[in-house]
């Protein structure tokens, strides 16, 4: 009598497991029954790939394991903020490197990670902005962070931070006019 395989058993929920690692060092990848047989065969090697290219299950490692579970595809370069005071030429090697060492990962390319880069370049030319400001008004300077959400409600918090902050004298605001109770319409 020969042994069953285990590796594309599911359980009573769907479910397919996939553990990849060594004894002492491995993890364990749950994929549902939304995902095929040659789906999670595919992921199996691309998780595989990942361990042996890192040795372990580093932070590096279980970013890229992290997108390849969830289908995101292509990978995005894991950790651009690490690179940010490097060159570009560094950041080329480093995507080179990962998509040598894992063929089978569809790394995405490099403009995915500029977005993340340009993103904090900006953040910071906007804070020394900011800084710049705060001395001339003789204010403390504020601090630039980005923030989630929909335009027009980062637009709504700025007016409403507008109204409490700037002294309303002698402006304007629309259906008023200077001349006290008179409204334009």
């Amino acid at each position: 009598m020969t042994r069953k395989s285990s590796g594309n058993r599911r359980d009573d929920r769907g479910r397919q497991a996939v553990r990849i690692g060594t004894r002492t060092e491995n993890r364990v990848f749950m994929f549902n029954r939304h995902w095929s047989p040659a789906e999670v065969d595919r992921a199996r090697i691309q998780l595989k790939e990942v361990f042996d290219s890192f040795t372990g299950w580093t932070d590096t490692a279980n970013s890229i394991a992290a997108s390849i579970t969830k289908r995101i595809n292509p990978v995005p370069v894991p950790n651009p903020e690490i690179l940010l005071p490097t060159s570009q030429e560094a950041l080329i090697a480093w995507r080179d490197n990962l998509a040598r060492r894992m063929p089978s990962v569809p790394f995405a390319g490099l403009t995915q990670g500029k977005v993340a880069i340009l993103r904090a370049k900006e953040l910071k030319v906007l804070q020394a902005s900011a800084g710049r400001l705060a001395v001339i008004e003789d204010k403390e300077p504020s601090k630039a962070v980005a923030t989630s959400g929909t335009l027009h409600e980062a637009l709504k918090k700025y007016d409403e931070y507008v109204k409490t902050q700037q002294p309303t004298e002698g402006v304007v605001s629309p259906g008023r006019c200077l001349c006290g109770d008179l409204t334009v319409r």
